[in-house]
Parts: C-alpha cells; structure tokens; sequence
C-alpha cells in the first residue's frame, strides 16, 4: 500500500522543478491583499433609516445646542432637581473610582452639622436619599436595602453615622448632598 512522502517526491523532481514551484508559490501569495484584517467595517443607519455597511465612518451629525434655552437648577422643578442630585452624586462616585480629578462638592456643605430623621431610600451603592428633603447622602461601603426606612443621620459637618432604625444597623457618612 503506498503512502504519502515527501522526501521521495523531491528525490525524483530536479531542481528546476522545485524552483518553479517556489517561484509560483510566492508569486501566488505577492498577489494576495497586504492589509486584509486591517480594515475596519463600520454599521450604521442613514437619514433614511437605511442600514449601511462600509469601510468608511459614519458621517457626523450637527449637534444642535442652545445655550439660552437650557434649564439651569433653580430654573428647574423639585422633580428636575431631584434627577439632579442623584445624577451629580453618582457622577462624584464614577470619577472617584476612575482617579480623576472633579469639582467637588466641599465636605459638609450640604447641611448644618446636627442630628436629623431622615427617611432613607437607597438609590445607589453607597447612595442614599431623603425622601422628605432630597438630601443625598453618600456612605462609606453600606449595603443596607433602605426603602424610605425611618434612620437618624448624625452629621457632625465632615463626618457622619446613619442608623437605620428598622435594622438596628449604622454606616459611616462620607458626604451629604443637598
């Protein structure tokens, strides 16, 4: 039974033979395209609501701005500023965990230092809402499940403790958001 060898095949070609070959092979491959996996495709949807497939991006849109239209927070409703606090409290916690530098709101702005009931309803990790006043409060590793719980948050104007009363549990208060 005959088998497949290689060293058999090239005892019986002449050299001619096998520089042919070599020749045809890296012509063969000269011929192929240099930056096949190079290229980048991109997908979107026009104007039309077309979807398109190319190599070329998407072509940028004008964004319209109209600075004298916007809503500034006292402008706002209890509604809007409500979004706004929270939004400005998880926006301190994604760029404290990401090392970057922000604006921050001063430690102890947000209220008088003093004893408080609150009603406590958590809106993050590590966030915390009075429902009553919209106060945010900001803990340090606390995973209590409030849900506009009875608490007593002591605040001493840098530094706190928030102690939910339901669970006779405490946290540590980094900040507070008015």
């Amino acid at each position: 039974m005959p088998y497949f060898n290689c060293s058999l095949i090239f005892r019986r070609l002449k050299y001619s033979a096998i520089v042919i070959l070599l020749f045809l092979m890296m012509t063969t491959l000269l011929m192929l395209p240099w930056n096949v996996w190079g290229d980048e495709i991109y997908r979107y949807t026009d104007k039309d609501g077309t979807i398109v497939i190319s190599d070329k991006p998407p072509p940028e849109e004008d964004i319209k701005s109209d600075t004298k239209n916007t809503n500034s927070f006292q402008d706002s409703t209890s509604e809007e500023r409500l979004h706004w606090g929270r939004d400005k409290a998880l926006i301190d916690e994604q760029n404290q965990s990401e090392n970057r530098q922000r604006k921050r709101v001063k430690t102890g702005a947000g209220i008088e230092a003093g004893r408080y009931e609150v009603k406590a309803k958590k809106i993050g990790s590590n966030l915390y809402q009075d429902i009553s006043t919209h106060v945010i409060i900001k803990t340090m590793d606390c995973i209590e499940p409030a849900s506009g719980d009875e608490s007593v948050l002591d605040w001493t104007g840098s530094a706190g403790e928030i102690y939910f009363k339901k669970t006779n549990k405490s946290c540590i208060v980094k900040k507070v958001y008015k």
